[in-house]
């Protein structure tokens, strides 16, 4: 039987897995780290088996040097290399992109992307 996953556990799970890693979710202070899953609030909110999910990831710091970027960047690594399982699926996560620091006004940002192949554990 196929089943369907909606993505709110998947958010739900990454929350939880880079809380247990210590990285800051929160947008109260600095550094902080934003999820993005491009479409979960549209009407399109389940995945079947197999199917890809593109992940991003924005750390936002307000230091004057790249270093908390990089340090965070690399523990959101870690954190993934752990591997997640969500509802009785499973993830095969891959790296798909990396932005490089973005300077903006008072903060820089540095936006990974990655996929998740979603696989039903049978």
């Amino acid at each position: 039987m196929i089943r369907k996953l909606s993505l709110r556990p998947l958010h739900v799970a990454l929350n939880s897995l880079l809380k247990k890693y210590g990285i800051k979710l929160s947008d109260k202070n600095f550094p902080f780290v934003n999820i993005d899953i491009p479409g979960i609030f549209n009407n399109d909110t389940k995945t079947f088996k197999g199917d890809e999910v593109l992940v991003f990831f924005t750390i936002v710091d307000d230091s004057n040097t790249n270093i908390r970027l990089y340090e965070i960047a690399e523990k959101i690594t870690e954190a993934l290399e752990e591997g997640l399982t969500v509802q009785d699926f499973t993830c095969e996560i891959s790296r798909n992109s990396n932005s490089g620091v973005q300077e903006e006004e008072n903060y820089r940002t540095l936006r990974l992307g990655y996929n998740f192949k979603l696989t039903q554990i049978n």
